[in-house]
């Protein structure tokens, strides 16, 4: 399964990534915080604050799943949305 990750930062161009396994969005430099909104399919889902978001597909989640998060079957029709590192 594949996906587009399209980064539409508040300045700058929107660019468009393909993902195969997974993506992961981050905050450049490292360690800060960054405020990423999430849509699946234009309609948006959540907002996270982080130093970063990844979002897996069931093959490339595997690796997340080892850090006690869930595991889906290769066959499953969905994604893994986990933040890097979380703040309150």
């Amino acid at each position: 399964m594949t996906f587009s990750c399209v980064l539409t930062p508040r300045s700058g161009p929107t660019r468009t990534f393909r993902g195969l396994n997974d993506a992961v969005v981050r905050a450049a430099p490292v360690f800060h915080l960054v405020e990423i909104g999430l849509s699946i399919d234009g309609e948006s889902v959540m907002t996270y604050r982080g130093d970063g978001l990844i979002i897996a597909t069931p093959v490339g989640q595997l690796p997340i799943a080892c850090r006690r998060r869930p595991i889906l079957p290769p066959n499953a029709h969905m994604f893994v949305v986990t933040q890097s590192a979380r703040t309150r």
